[in-house]
């Protein structure tokens, strides 16, 4: 295929074939192996940006490609730039629902994003990312900091419900225990 873009030629192929080590890479995935093979900082971060210029645009000609959004989701991640490493596991995991690699970068992103979101105080929205998290795969930490948000929120029968989740995937953990007792 050949795309133009801002005057450059790119060209690139792909094979409509099961993934393997022979399949021929775009150049953002090639990029992208190189950025993660590489030992120095600063070419990492050069080759993770021009990787992503790379991806997303193959994106844009390839909307269904799934190889293309898990890949820009793997190189937005390794970015820090967990929203859009979202947006990209989410368009992946719809493409392959049953893609557990996908799901596993969905559910690490959204984690990342969470905690972003967190930190800058926007606690509901955290909640929510946490909320979706927790619907790929309940995880006592995922309810916990659920039951923190809600906490931090006011909303004590909230919080007070997902301390009991998180008592629940984790019935040892005296300081789960200890903190659903403040709440009460």
């Amino acid at each position: 295929m050949l795309l133009i873009v801002g005057g450059i030629f790119i060209y690139f192929q792909i094979l409509c074939s099961p993934p393997d080590s022979n399949k021929k890479l775009t150049p953002g995935e090639s990029l992208l192996n190189k950025a993660r093979e590489s030992t120095d900082q600063a070419e990492q971060k050069k080759l993770l940006e021009e990787a992503a210029v790379y991806l997303k645009t193959s994106m844009e000609a390839l909307p269904n490609s799934f190889d293309l959004y898990k890949a820009y989701g793997n190189c937005t991640y390794l970015q820090h730039r967990y929203k859009e490493c979202v947006d990209a596991y989410r368009v992946a995991s719809q493409l392959k629902p049953d893609d557990a690699n996908a799901r596993k970068g969905l559910y690490n992103a959204l984690k990342r994003y969470s905690n972003d979101l967190l930190a800058k105080n926007d606690i509901e929205a955290g909640i929510s990312i946490l909320a979706e998290a927790w619907q790929i795969q309940p995880a006592a930490e995922l309810a916990s900091a659920i039951a923190n948000g809600y906490e931090g929120l006011g909303e004590k029968q909230k919080a007070l419900e997902w301390y009991k989740k998180a008592i629940a995937l984790s019935p040892d953990d005296a300081a789960l225990k200890e903190k659903m007792a403040k709440v009460n």
